[in-house]
């Protein structure tokens, strides 16, 4: 049966894997009334400014200055009473002349906090004079967190783990084996009451700190703190869970265990909901994004128990070996062997679980796979993978090397401890640094949202050892704003830079914007380059002598210059459904009975089989009515194809039609290639689902909610026309 359960989670583990997802963090500014960069006839009567995430209003301001950086107005800014997102500053009249709002803003989802300008002008629309102000640069994808944060995040996990994991390992494990009464039982809970009464004294300093440090980031004072923000409220209440929990530690009552594993897992919910799955996934403030955003702190929530009855249960476990290493003189005969296979089995559960919730949100927050690399998100995520991969190995060895020496002793041998404490030793340490791991992984930006959450376009890439980052925010009439950071050029070296942008779509020919360096290290400049919907390739070259250039072409989808890349997506349902069967399949390695496990195992089949009905809906059960395509390829019907073609679809698919197109690259596969045998030999019916429902297992979306079914006919008559002429379809 145990067999079955691994085989059930290799099938989980793998399929879940193929399907990356993403997530929102940090109140980032998603668009402004007056817009960035705007000339107006006159100043509205009130400033609007709309950010990604729901603002605390105690923190959370905006002012007006001149372009000199004085203060214009005295007037407060104020957070929409009836729109937690919104941001208000009332104006007055304005002469003629440049001015920046300046705001600052405290996210009510997750504690962070961010701040920027908007430049606006006030004069004749038609002059367009207002200065370029490069868009906020984004965060550096490798900056390295506070240390203070990191500690305490890190302590914080670590002593809650502690007191949860031995709290469930005198339980689970050990009263099940040893008497309760026995002498040996009596000396492993004295010690694991020190262990116990000492994390908790821990997690109730990092408690004060966390609230502390909080309270000097925001200038808000700890009252002001606790009283003004959510933020506030729940490290205040993280506080009290944490000194409850000593109370109950240091004090002899009946229930003392119960309510010490009450108050542990109320204090690491807190860490939860204060993590990065508490942000917002969309911002409509419907039922449904509250649940989608209560799926994600749920399953953070049992990543966190899972680690605390694993890891944190370790160092419980050597006490127990020493307790009873350290015992000659009670019958303890097959004791050791009972107490290291029901730990096995606690533990395999939770490394299912850790698994399943691990990777669930691991793909929520990284958007492609070079993330791992190029973000401090993604390298401590690596750290951590490497970590966990050792504790997986060190676990094998207890399992199938000593735990068999415990088992073949006529009693439990001095030896085969002592090999089993030093294992236990080892993996105590690998524990501790992989908390820390996660101490810098909850204080990161994730990959994904290191650069999707910046206003506009934003790209970067790595050319040679040099990293390009160029941005793209919508201006005024004047043009676009274009900036492009260049980091990792040699000492001395004052480049030329250029953007060459060029529309195959459109044929509109290269056009070359010379960039002149507004701030150190960034180069900027405002131009009417992409005046037709679409997407653009602009290529950014960085020259210089005595170096050899530097290129690197970014594909531009106008579409998305109007406000913030979200990286907000919603965790599908096959998803959920594997994740659940995943703890399923953990639950059947827990020590319980025969019957119980084969229930597990057999509900862990059950929702495999929905999750793989699950990823067949999106395009199977999105049908054409027609089983053929309505529409004969004539003159108008292959340009009205072309033409949504060209919009939609040519970025990834390419010119040709050949899955070569400049957005290819970025993908985690290769597009479809229209010009193969092998698309040819799909129906026009399936074709249709996957335009309208997306196909599962690939990067390709649906545009059900963009295109008709007559446009969707139109698009597919063209692409037909790819394989008929070989690769270059008849144009119109």
């Amino acid at each position: 049966m145990r067999r079955l359960s691994f085989v059930l989670f290799g099938i989980c583990l793998c399929v879940l894997a193929f399907f990356p997802r993403s997530t929102q963090a940090h109140a980032n500014l998603v668009e402004s009334t007056p817009a960035a960069n705007q000339v107006i006839a006159e100043a509205p009567p009130t400033a609007r400014l709309r950010f990604s995430e729901p603002l605390e209003a105690s923190y959370s301001r905006a002012v007006l200055l001149s372009v000199e950086g004085g203060p214009v107005s005295t007037d407060l800014s104020r957070v929409d009473p009836n729109d937690a997102y919104v941001m208000l500053l009332d104006l007055p009249a304005l002469p003629e002349g440049q001015y920046v709002l300046q705001w600052r803003t405290l996210s009510a989802a997750d504690g962070h906090t961010m701040e920027g300008v908007v430049a606006f002008a006030i004069g004749d629309p038609s002059a367009a004079n207002a200065p370029v102000q490069l868009p906020p640069a984004p965060p550096d994808p490798l900056a390295l967190p506070s240390p203070v944060d990191v500690a305490l995040r890190w302590l914080t996990v670590l002593s809650l783990s502690l007191v949860v994991g031995s709290l469930i390992f005198g339980w689970a494990i050990w009263q099940p084996v040893v008497a309760p009464e026995s002498a040996v039982s009596q000396t492993l809970a004295a010690a694991l009451r020190r262990l116990m009464l000492g994390s908790a004294i821990v997690a109730l300093l990092a408690a004060l700190g966390m609230l502390i440090s909080s309270a000097s980031n925001t200038g808000l004072g700890v009252l002001g703190l606790l009283t003004g923000s959510r933020v506030g409220l729940l490290l205040g209440l993280r506080v009290l869970l944490a000194l409850l929990l000593v109370a109950a530690l240091s004090l002899a009552f009946s229930y003392r265990r119960l309510a010490a594993l009450i108050l542990g897992g109320g204090a690491l919910l807190t860490i939860s909901l204060l993590s990065h799955s508490a942000a917002p996934q969309t911002q409509d403030g419907s039922v449904l994004s509250a649940i989608k955003t209560g799926v994600a702190i749920f399953f953070d929530f049992v990543h966190l128990l899972a680690t605390g009855a694993w890891i944190g249960a370790l160092p419980a476990l050597l006490l127990g070996v020493r307790a009873l290493r350290g015992n000659e003189t009670e019958k303890l005969h097959g004791k050791p062997t009972l107490l290291v296979a029901r730990f096995t089995g606690l533990a395999t559960a939770a490394v299912i679980i850790l698994t399943a919730t691990g990777i669930y949100t691991a793909l929520q927050r990284l958007g492609h796979i070079s993330e791992l690399w190029s973000t401090t998100y993604g390298l401590a995520l690596l750290i951590k993978l490497g970590l966990f991969s050792l504790l997986l190995a060190i676990g094998g060895y207890n399992r199938w090397r000593i735990t068999p020496l415990l088992s073949a002793a006529a009693r439990h041998t001095p030896a085969a401890l002592d090999q089993l404490r030093q294992s236990v030793r080892f993996e105590i340490a690998a524990s501790v640094v992989l908390l820390l791991a996660v101490g810098v992984l909850t204080a990161s930006t994730p990959g994904r949202d290191a650069l999707a959450l910046a206003p506009g376009y934003v790209s970067s890439a790595t050319v040679d050892e040099a990293t390009l980052t160029l941005q793209v925010v919508r201006g005024n009439i004047a043009g676009d704003i274009f900036a492009l950071d260049v980091r990792g050029l040699p000492a001395g070296i004052t480049p030329e830079v250029i953007l060459r942008s060029s529309m195959p779509a459109h044929m509109a020919g290269e056009q070359d914007l010379e960039l002149r360096e507004i701030e150190p290290g960034r180069w900027g400049e405002r131009a009417s380059v992409l005046t037709m919907q679409g997407t653009w390739n602009i290529e950014a070259i960085v020259r210089a002598s005595g170096m050899n250039d530097l290129r690197h072409t970014f594909p531009v989808d106008t579409t998305t210059l109007s406000g913030m890349q979200s990286a907000s997506a919603a965790p599908p349902v096959w998803a959920l459904l594997l994740v659940v069967a995943l703890v399923a399949a953990a639950f059947s390695q827990l020590p319980v009975n025969r019957s119980w496990r084969g229930r597990f195992q057999m509900s862990s089949i059950i929702l495999i089989a929905c999750a793989f009905v699950a990823t067949t809906i999106p395009y199977y059960f999105v049908r054409a009515t027609e089983t053929e395509n309505p529409l004969s390829p004539t003159t108008e019907v292959l340009a009205a194809g072309k033409a949504i073609y060209q919009q939609n679809c040519v970025s990834c698919h390419g010119e040709t039609g050949r899955g070569d197109g400049p957005a290819a690259r970025a993908l985690p596969g290769l597009p479809a290639d229209f010009t193969q045998q092998h698309f040819s030999m799909h129906t026009d019916a399936e074709v249709y689902g996957w335009i309208k429902g997306g196909k599962p297992g690939t990067a390709m979306p649906g545009f059900g909610d963009a295109l008709d079914d007559e446009q969707v006919w139109q698009v597919i008559t063209y692409i037909r026309q790819f394989y008929e002429g070989v690769g270059t379809a008849q144009q119109p």
